[in-house]
């Protein structure tokens, strides 16, 4: 959680925006406190001050929101929506190697009250991160724009590309955690369907989402990224936005 903590606050320091809190949140042996979670409070603190106003992107294992959740049983209820990166439909393979589930799974009880919120759901599971490949000529691509904040993430992203050739003899990464993000910011790149989802605690311990087909549920699923282009040149425009 340390490193995590110390990316982000290199991140936002990069792009000039010291005015963005960066807290760190549950880490796995930090017990199951909430009212030690810097990050959990601050996030009841937020939604309090600014109720039915905020949305809230989560993209990592859920715990930070079960705490909140625990410190304020209305927590949910006061977002404007909720959008989760996480959970696989079906088994999820990359060049014939199966991929774990790393976020639902990590806290199945959080994922299970995150998708059963008291608020409009959307999640982004792991296949659509397939979908969204940022390979060798999106790189090309990136090397040549302008700016601070686009040169710090291309510095970043080459370990990815190193790591990706010798795991999985592939020259690209699935863009997992901004499928969610995106699906806030710019919903017409997605294609997604209403569904109910039925997945058990037990299930999340797998990050497996089930659904009936019979039913029109609360949760929108996004299914796959509809434009490609549109997506990285999203990404693009608010990299160079930033610095």
């Amino acid at each position: 959680m340390s490193m995590t903590t110390r990316v982000a606050r290199r991140l936002v320091r990069v792009a000039g925006r010291d005015d963005v809190p960066v807290l760190p949140g549950a880490g796995f042996w930090d017990g199951d406190d909430p009212q030690s979670n810097r990050a959990a409070r601050y996030l009841v603190e937020t939604v309090n001050r600014r109720p039915g106003e905020v949305f809230l992107i989560a993209t990592g294992a859920l715990t930070n929101l079960r705490h909140a959740l625990l410190l304020d049983p209305d927590f949910f209820a006061k977002l404007r929506g909720l959008y989760l990166m996480g959970g696989i439909t079906e088994p999820l393979t990359w060049h014939g190697h199966r991929l774990a589930e790393r976020n639902f799974s990590a806290d199945p009880e959080a994922a299970y009250e995150a998708i059963h919120a008291d608020c409009p759901v959307t999640i982004a599971p792991g296949q659509v991160g397939l979908t969204a490949v940022f390979r060798a000529p999106q790189f090309a691509a990136l090397q040549k724009l302008e700016g601070t904040v686009p040169r710090f993430i291309a510095r970043r992203i080459r370990f990815w590309f190193a790591l990706n050739r010798l795991w999985f003899r592939d020259g690209g990464f699935g863009m997992w955690d901004s499928t969610a993000a995106l699906a806030l910011t710019h919903p017409g790149l997605f294609e997604h369907e209403m569904v109910y989802v039925t997945s058990t605690r037990a299930d999340l311990r797998d990050g497996r989402l089930f659904t009936d087909p019979s039913r029109h549920g609360p949760v929108r699923l996004i299914l796959r990224v509809r434009d490609y282009s549109g997506f990285i040149a999203a990404h693009f425009a608010a990299w160079q936005r930033l610095g």
